[in-house]
């Protein structure tokens, strides 16, 4: 199953290349995110995807799910992909 949520994890890197995290930005990115705003957590989430490593995978996934449960629609698209791939939840 860690395969498979690799491999969707890598689609919707390709699927949502929309991200602009400069590095100087990340403290503030984390500190929205950390306050609530769904956009930053959808970005930090990213960001984090593309780090790559499983804790900051976990944490993509957590930041990610965080923001899809405030119905911020990319975070919702990015949740989807697993059950859109046949996959099931992806939990």
């Amino acid at each position: 199953m860690k395969l498979v949520r690799r491999i969707v994890l890598a689609l919707t890197l390709v699927a949502c290349q929309n991200v602009v995290f400069a590095q100087n930005d990340g403290q503030d990115l984390l500190k929205s995110a950390k306050r609530g705003d769904e956009k930053a957590m959808y970005d930090l989430g990213m960001s984090l995807l593309r780090q790559g490593g499983d804790e900051n995978v976990k944490d993509a996934y957590s930041w990610i799910k965080k923001s899809a449960e405030k119905e911020y629609a990319p975070s919702q698209a990015v949740m989807a992909w697993p059950c859109f791939l046949g996959l099931g939840s992806g939990q």
